[in-house]
């Protein structure tokens, strides 16, 4: 978002005026795991697409034990990454867990509206073993793509979920078990345009591999809380319309103070991103055509050549001309912090001084500066 505002005067000679174009451009500004890994947390804005990421990878295993297909038909053998607690008979994503992003760009589990928690990177594999006369392992296999798609050649009907087997594999197939793992994951967290702002809870989720008489589900992601907020979103204007220092007379001295003049720049924030107290923290900067020194502004006259120079603060009380001051503005395009800005309007008192040059040139004069301020 860009703003603009025009700062102009119209003068008899002999005299020295400056106007300022300023230019206001607002920015609305990611190995195995031992232990489960902290879910999103902090706060998030509106719209502002992959906000977090973690590394996820896990192995579980559990003892061996076979059943009987055909009286207990519908088993779990490879393995699931899941936010339900599984018991012996379970334990896959629910098809309707899983979304898509409003822009389209990323599919992985809902945790509200246009809020998407997706596994980004990685592969979960399990083994089993088919035994009727002798012993054969099989590798299950399921990945991730970077859009969270996931994809797998087993039977599994379930969103995340390898091997979900059925009795139509054969009448009376024994099956043991061995360990699921996942490996080399990127977990991710995405908010489209159309998320509501409040607070979110993110489930546990678990890496399950489970037979008829044992169940493991260990934590791979702990439950978590995050805050989405509204984008920062500001428009920043000049207290004055037209900056003048009116007619002013001098010698041939030096860094003489001819006149000054007491502004303001105002900043209206209908929102923010909180970082503490409803505020946040802005970047000031101004650039422009320097005089003899970067904290100051050539005045040019009419036949292009410097006629003075323009000093600014930002406080209320003028620096003098010759003085440092720790809030004086540089017009190299030098940045500085503005703390506590929130909700409403934030005024930056603005003092500009117009300074001598030891230059004989009168008349009519101008100048103009750029100031830059930039959000996260």
């Amino acid at each position: 978002m860009t703003h603009r505002a025009l700062f102009q005067t119209q003068h008899a000679t002999p005299h020295y005026g400056w106007k300022m174009w300023a230019t206001l451009l607002l920015l609305a500004a990611p190995g195995i795991a031992s232990a489960a890994v902290a879910g999103p947390s902090g706060t998030y804005t509106v719209g502002a697409g992959k906000v977090w990421s973690t590394p996820l990878s896990w192995s579980a295993s559990i003892a061996q034990a076979s059943w009987d297909p055909t009286i207990n038909p519908y088993r779990h053998v490879g393995g699931a990454l899941t936010t339900t607690l599984p018991d012996v008979g379970g334990g896959c994503m629910n098809t309707s867990k899983i979304a898509t992003l409003s822009t389209g760009a990323i599919t992985g589990y809902k945790i509200a509206e246009d809020v998407i928690l997706a596994m980004t990177a990685g592969n979960i594999t399990g083994t089993y073993y088919n035994q009727i006369s002798g012993t054969t392992k099989t590798t299950v296999t399921g990945r991730w793509a970077a859009n969270g798609a996931f994809t797998t050649t087993t039977i599994a009907t379930s969103p995340w979920c390898v091997g979900l087997s059925s009795n139509d594999i054969g009448a009376r197939l024994v099956r043991y078990e061995t360990g699921t793992s996942l490996n080399n994951g990127v977990m991710a967290l995405y908010i489209g345009p159309n998320a509501k702002t409040g607070t979110y809870t993110v489930p546990n989720f678990y890496l399950t591999q489970f037979n008829d008489t044992n169940v493991i589900f260990p934590v791979v992601l702990q439950t978590s809380k995050f805050t989405i907020s509204p984008p920062t979103d500001c428009t920043v204007s000049f207290q004055d319309s037209n900056v003048s220092f009116g007619m002013v007379s001098y010698n041939s001295a030096d860094k003489e103070q001819l006149a000054v003049f007491p502004s303001q720049l105002n900043i209206n924030c209908p929102s923010v991103v909180d970082q503490g107290n409803n505020t946040t923290t802005v970047k000031l900067a101004f650039s422009g055509n320097s005089g003899r020194t970067t904290d100051t502004l050539m005045l040019k006259g009419s036949s292009g050549a410097s006629m003075a120079e323009i000093r600014g603060v930002r406080t209320a009380n003028t620096a003098g001309c010759s003085s440092l001051d720790a809030a004086q503005i540089q017009f190299n395009g030098q940045s500085v912090d503005v703390p506590n800005v929130g909700v409403g309007q934030t005024a930056i008192p603005l003092t500009w001084t117009l300074c001598s040059n030891a230059a004989s040139e009168y008349g009519l004069g101008t100048a103009q500066a750029t100031a830059t301020i930039t959000w996260p």
